[in-house]
């Protein structure tokens, strides 16, 4: 179901983004040993409501992604670890459920594992044989990705010619395979690539790199800095998220994705640079 998104399923990538900012605002301004039984219960209907929101949303990714932030959140916070493992449980068997009994859900996570499959012998084709697979539409924007790189592969086609450098590809190549070139390939780094190319690419990974570090390094800091681990833990766990190479995204250049990628990356760097929060729990 789109929600107020109509036809368009992307509705549980919003979810995915914010519910956790929701989770750590009560970890931060509320102190778990005060009103423990209150609190537990609020944190088990806001993640219980947020994985059912992406379920129903339409959105497959994201439901893996908010697994992957709730083991995170298992990691960094120690004091609800038996609380996510109980979400866990609901979730896995309400999912299961729906699985079972509903026909559109079972017919989307079917066609999301075979789609899945189709990707994965394309990678496992284009390692050892080079041979063009192109059966659904995000093989087809990864290999024009690709393909536009190869035109430029040092210094890249420059910011916004994804579409016009797609249009040099082989002409056979289109109209046997690809059909028709978008704006962007739907995926940052093949995007960074075929712009900026491998030195663009290098950079922005390393920046990339020094922002995980930076991030890292608070996190291993001694019990007396938990408030700014728990302020810095929303923000970190969405910017990797944002920043995982396998999955579609919006353009890295264009799209409010990237702005709000840079607006994370801006929190992380500041709170990471802050020397000390004046904060009583």
């Amino acid at each position: 179901m789109g929600g107020p998104f109509g036809n368009e399923y992307i509705a549980g990538g919003f979810v995915l983004k914010f519910f956790i900012f929701t989770l750590f605002s009560i970890l931060i301004f509320r102190n778990l040993d005060k009103k423990k039984v209150l609190l537990n219960f609020i944190i088990l209907t806001i993640l219980t409501i947020s994985g059912l929101s992406i379920i129903f949303s339409g959105n497959r990714i994201p439901l893996l992604f908010f697994i992957i932030s709730l083991f995170l959140v298992f990691i960094f916070e120690k004091k609800i670890r038996l609380l996510l493992i109980t979400v866990l449980v609901i979730f896995v068997s309400i999912f299961s459920f729906l699985y079972k009994t509903n026909q559109d859900t079972f017919y989307s996570y079917v066609r999301f594992a075979h789609k899945s499959l189709q990707i994965a012998d394309y990678v496992k084709s284009k390692i050892f044989t080079d041979e063009i697979k192109l059966y659904n539409s995000h093989i087809k924007e990864i290999e024009t990705g690709i393909m536009t790189w190869k035109l430029n592969k040092t210094l890249g086609g420059g910011i916004k010619s994804f579409y016009f450098n797609c249009q040099k590809i082989d002409k056979f190549i289109i109209n046997n395979y690809i059909k028709s070139c978008n704006s962007h390939p739907h995926n940052y780094y093949l995007e960074i690539l075929s712009l900026l190319g491998l030195v663009g690419f290098i950079i922005i990974v390393l920046l990339f790199s020094f922002i995980i570090k930076k991030a890292l390094e608070v996190f291993m800091l001694s019990e007396d800095f938990k408030i700014k681990k728990r302020l810095l833990t929303p923000f970190f766990i969405i910017f990797i998220i944002e920043i995982f190479p396998f999955k579609t995204t919006g353009s890295f250049f264009t799209s409010s994705n990237a702005s709000f990628l840079f607006i994370l990356i801006a929190f992380i760097v500041g709170l990471a640079e802050t020397k000390k929060i004046n904060y009583h729990e």
